[in-house]
């Protein structure tokens, strides 16, 4: 299982780039990563494409974005930490590159990476209280086994990580972020900009099973937020 001093949800303030002369580019593009004790969740949002509707072709949003969700492995070597990242589903796809970092917190709530080739360095701030729990539940399509989804909760925040896609005619899949709003949850960034700002319903009995110490499966299949058409059944909490 990952050290739990990375569990719970980091957002990225900057990443320096480092050209063949060691010449560093910063940028401040957004990027949100929710952990649990054996999975993530991660999306890398544009905030260009804000305006965008369903109208727009689905290629426009694979040009700059990317969010992805699986497991987690973090090991020593020579007294350095590596934190790797293994995809289980990715947008725009899957690819075959090591995605892993040197890690180093600086305090509870900031961790640097840097990539094992020097070629970048970012900067992460934790977002949630590090006393929430962030729970992972993993389902698979009732109908479709191909279909994961990846359902990050905590006490304030959520993250859905998915590739079942929005609809036939608009393939993106769903991954998206957001936060408690009194007894509804709210979307604060999405691969699709037309969820920003829905008020969605999470399962209370969802929110029971991520706090529940031994949780049982359930063997009745569910809904989850901005996919009420489609039917998951949980196989994991984690």
């Amino acid at each position: 299982m990952v050290p739990l001093p990375y569990l719970g949800i980091w957002r990225r303030d900057w990443i320096d780039r480092y050209d063949e002369h060691g010449a560093a580019r910063r940028e401040y593009r957004p990027a949100i990563w929710f952990q649990s004790r054996s999975y993530h969740v991660d999306l890398r949002i544009d905030p260009a494409l804000a305006h965008l509707s369903m109208t727009a072709s689905a290629d426009v949003f694979a040009q700059s974005q990317i969010a992805f969700a699986g497991s987690t492995v973090v090991r020593t070597n020579e007294g350095r930490e590596i934190c790797q990242w293994h995809p289980r589903i990715a947008y725009p796809r899957l690819t075959g590159e090591t995605d892993a970092g040197f890690m180093h917190f600086t305090n509870a709530t900031h961790l640097m990476e840097q990539g094992l080739d020097g070629r970048y360095q970012e900067s992460w701030q934790r977002l949630n209280d590090d006393e929430e729990a962030i729970h992972c539940l993993r389902f698979v399509s009732a109908d479709a086994s191909q279909h994961e989804t990846f359902l990050m909760l905590g006490e304030t925040y959520f993250a859905l990580g998915s590739n079942y896609p929005e609809a036939s005619s608009h393939p993106l899949p769903i991954y998206a972020w957001g936060e408690r709003c009194e007894n509804n949850w709210i979307v604060h960034e999405s691969l699709a900009p037309w969820h920003v700002g829905k008020l969605v319903d999470i399962d209370p009995a969802l929110q029971d099973a991520a706090t529940t110490t031994t949780p049982r499966l359930s063997a009745v299949d569910c809904t989850l937020p901005l996919m009420p058409n489609k039917y998951w059944r949980l196989l994991e909490v984690d």
